[in-house]
């Protein structure tokens, strides 16, 4: 059981284990489809063509990145997104003899003592990622070990705060965790329709209004909250892109004081790198000992770093 307020904020990296492509992997999948047969029947051939050109001639890191500085892209960049990671959407993969990665750590750190109730656990979960794959592994694993029925595990899930300040693959479950294109053809009417519910979810860094002195979202003042309250604060996967770091309205070196700050840090392997970032961050308060456990991944960083207690 959980019982000092922790909150884990995860970028890409952390559901890399289960498969979903980070950075420019996205990037290389997304330039790689065969675009006009896909999704031939929602946008026209000049456009594709156009949007995968442009993107794979950028020389961008990550494709939010490259919707940011090429805006007329954003709808057909936010169904490629949509459409590539669908396909990672599979039950199985969660589970052995597939690897469960550190989501399975986190479940049992999170089991209650027998007087204790699963959802009581004093931790908030920030997600940049638009999968739900720690939504379906939760949900599974609360049904199966306490012999629950889908109804009362999801009811417990719900409980637990789980954010998703930048949207997710349409909400959970009542679009299912599933694959719905196996094959890169054509997208009939109903995978189609789909597809644009589940794009319509995802929200692009810079899609988010700001308005001065407030948050720029729900999400964003929830998580803030939860900041706030916090004992502990982990990063896992995470870029440290500033606009979401800014955005928490909360980071400075009097908020970041008393509490117990790590993240993992495998993007950031050269010592230039991780200096490049410290210099970022720093007028956010961060410190040197926050980001300086060099190509740490997540299931290192729980082993070795990371305390759930």
């Amino acid at each position: 059981m959980i019982s000092k307020r922790t909150v884990l904020v995860l970028g890409a990296g952390a559901s890399s284990h289960l498969g979903y492509p980070v950075g420019s992997q996205l990037i290389n999948q997304i330039v790689s489809l065969p675009g006009t047969e896909i999704f031939k029947n929602i946008y026209d051939e000049e456009t594709i063509k156009n949007f995968q050109y442009r993107l794979k001639r950028y020389g961008s890191y990550s494709i939010d990145e490259f919707l940011e500085k090429n805006r007329e892209f954003i709808e057909i960049g936010k169904s490629f997104i949509a459409y590539c990671l669908k396909k990672y959407e599979d039950e199985d993969r969660l589970f052995p003899p597939h690897n469960s990665g550190w989501y399975q750590r986190l479940f049992n750190k999170m089991l209650p003592a027998s007087d204790e109730q699963f959802e009581n656990n004093k931790i908030t979960i920030i997600t940049f990622n638009y999968d739900r794959s720690l939504e379906a592994y939760l949900h599974n694993t609360i049904m199966h070990h306490f012999n629950l029925s889908e109804a009362d595990s999801l009811n417990i899930l719900m409980k637990i705060g789980i954010i998703h300040p930048h949207g997710m693959l349409g909400g959970y479950p009542e679009i299912p965790y599933s694959q719905c294109w196996k094959e890169d053809k054509e997208l009939n009417e109903e995978d189609a329709q789909l597809l644009e519910k589940i794009t319509n979810f995802i929200k692009i860094i810079h899609e988010i209004s700001e308005a001065e002195d407030a948050f720029c979202s729900n999400e964003f003042e929830i998580a803030h909250k939860a900041l706030q309250e916090t004992e502990k604060i982990y990063f896992l996967g995470f870029g440290f892109h500033e606009d979401n770091i800014r955005r928490f309205c909360f980071f400075s070196e009097a908020n970041l004081e008393d509490k117990e700050v790590y993240s993992t840090s495998r993007g950031f392997r050269e010592p230039f790198e991780s200096a490049e970032l410290l210099s970022r961050l720093s007028k956010y308060g961060f410190k040197e000992n926050f980001i300086s456990h060099s190509g740490t991944n997540c299931d290192y960083f729980w082993k070795r770093i990371g305390n759930l207690e």
